[in-house]
Parts: structure tokens; C-alpha cells; sequence
């Protein structure tokens, strides 16, 4: 009789991912306004402006496009930026200028949130403003 030996063996492999060479941060950029807030006791029809700058992080350069947005408030807001698009270097910064018009018919004020957000590519940011308008400002 003849006897056939098979063998079977069982391998286990483990992959793993190995990071070669230094490790870079992504690039990114922040938002801020100054002032942070926009109050005007006066006039009920035009808002100073507030300078939003988008300033360079770990060496970030692009184009960030600005919206803004009334997210809280009576009706009578209308949110301006100029310009709408801004270039910021690496290590920089860019600004666009900020402005409202404003129609406030309830005493003994208006009271408006405004989000201005900032895109480029996946990278988005938003800063809010606040806009008071009447004789109870601020809030």
C-alpha cells in the first residue's frame, strides 16, 4: 500500500504602512474681523465697515471665496463684501471690507447674526458678526 503525505501550512502576512520621509501639515488659513462687531446708533441705513481678513497657517496660499449669509434676524439686512474673492499668500494675509444696509422697523432695536464664511478647495471657515441697529445697541 502506498501512503501520500500532504502537507498544508497556513501563512499569515501583515501589512502595515510605513511613512517614509518627513510627515507636512495641510496648509489652512483663518478668519477674523475687526471689530468683531458692527453697531451704529445713528444712522439706520449704513453700517461701518469691518475689515475680514483671511490670513495664512502652515504655509497655506490659495484663493478663499467669501459669502455672507443672515442667519438670525428681522427682515431689512442686506450683508455686503468687497471683493467676494481674495488672494492670500503663503505666510500672508488678504482682506476684503465688510458693509451692511440696514432697514430697522422695530423699537427698540434690530438685532442681525450674520455668517461670513470662507472657501477654498475643502477648507472652510466662518466668522460671525453681529449688527445692531436702534437706540438699545449694543445688545
Amino acid at each position: 500500500m502506498k501512503t501520500t503525505l500532504v502537507a498544508s501550512a497556513i501563512v499569515l502576512f501583515t501589512i502595515g504602512i510605513v511613512s517614509i520621509g518627513p510627515v507636512f501639515a495641510t496648509g489652512d488659513f483663518s478668519l477674523v474681523g475687526n471689530p468683531p462687531s458692527c453697531e451704529d446708533y445713528i444712522s439706520p441705513s449704513t453700517c461701518s465697515r469691518i475689515i475680514v481678513t483671511a490670513t495664512s497657517l502652515n504655509g497655506f496660499s490659495g484663493t478663499v471665496a467669501l459669502t455672507a449669509t443672515v442667519v438670525a434676524g428681522p427682515s431689512g439686512l442686506t450683508p455686503n463684501l468687497n471683493p467676494t474673492s481674495i488672494s492670500v499668500p503663503s505666510g500672508g494675509n488678504a482682506n476684503s471690507t465688510f458693509t451692511v444696509t440696514a432697514s430697522c422697523h422695530v423699537y427698540p432695536r434690530c438685532f442681525w447674526i450674520v455668517n461670513v464664511t470662507g472657501t477654498s478647495g475643502p477648507l472652510s471657515h466662518t466668522l460671525q458678526i453681529d449688527v445692531c441697529r436702534g437706540t438699545a445697541c449694543p445688545v
